[in-house]
């Protein structure tokens, strides 16, 4: 791929990438509608086409939004990039991943109607909303406040508990075993050994989860990473648009991180995504161009 891209090719790369996981959500997607439960079940949870369990389509779905993003950003093919939070945010919502759901409610709204604007007001405005939506319904709850029969309500028909559907004993517990094995973390474990020591198939949480497999010493890598994808973005400073559109994406899916552990690969996907766009030629370019324009 970096040939490619160093030689302006880009926007055939974040196509084909984007494409590619364009076809797989809508085949997925049709699996849900057409075809439930083909896909067989683990541990009595509905198996779907590209998961074993409907809570992993968040840390699926953002890179997807995000190639198509960039990949709009050379052919300006918005339907493309619209259909695809749309496929996305149902997809999430037909079995109930409230956490991606929120994240991807927001996301789109704010891609859709923060087209043609220099400033994330709206996009703001809508993190605003659903940050108090999600402090009403999750935070107040754990944190044993009264709440009114709307909220619990709410809650009832989500069908969570009052500790984030038993996460709270599961970061607990994972808080114990990371304090016995701090420096180097216990490895790549299966669902037994988490059943047994967690309480659960997963830490639930990203940080949580690094630590428990490679301690001090694999995160510390982990946030290498993401600083130095950081310190390129800086590259995109000319492009408001494009450099918030991703500080967005990267902060749903960080906001889901918090509940979930996704799958590595689509983490490294993600950071590689946004390494290639800020390092492109094209790019640097176009904030040279925009650089001369502010002189």
């Amino acid at each position: 791929m970096e040939p490619s891209i160093f030689k302006g090719h880009l926007k055939y790369i974040y196509g084909l990438i984007a494409s590619s996981f364009y076809l797989l959500i809508v085949l997925n997607f049709l699996q849900m509608i057409i075809a439930p439960g083909i896909m067989g079940y683990i541990d009595e949870d509905e198996a779907f086409l590209i998961s074993s369990n409907y809570n992993q389509f968040g840390g699926i779905f953002m890179p997807a939004i995000l190639a198509a993003i960039l990949y709009g950003t050379y052919s300006r093919n918005r339907l493309f990039t619209i259909t695809l939070i749309l496929l996305c945010f149902v997809s999430v919502l037909i079995p109930g991943s409230v956490t991606s759901c929120v994240t991807i409610f927001v996301l789109g709204v704010s891609y859709i109607f923060f087209q043609g604007y220099r400033k994330l007001k709206l996009a703001n405005y809508a993190i605003l909303f659903s940050t108090v939506i999600f402090f009403l319904i999750y935070v107040i709850p754990v944190l044993g406040i009264d709440i009114n029969n709307v909220i619990s309500t709410i809650t009832d028909k989500l069908d969570k508990d009052m500790t984030f559907n038993g996460r709270a004993f599961i970061w607990l517990n994972s808080l114990v075993m990371i304090a016995e094995n701090p420096i180097w973390g216990y490895g790549l474990y299966d669902r037994d050994w988490g059943a047994m020591n967690l309480s659960g198939a997963n830490a639930h949480n990203i940080i949580l989860n690094l630590l428990l497999q490679g301690g001090v010493v694999l995160i510390s890598v982990f946030l290498l990473m993401i600083i130095k994808v950081g310190i390129n973005m800086v590259r995109l400073k000319f492009n408001s648009r494009i450099y918030y559109t991703i500080m967005l994406i990267s902060s749903s899916l960080l906001l889901m991180s918090q509940f979930e552990v996704y799958n590595y690969v689509f983490i490294i996907i993600f950071l590689y995504l946004i390494w290639f766009f800020s390092n492109s030629r094209c790019i640097q370019m176009e904030n040279n161009l925009d650089h001369l324009k502010s002189i």
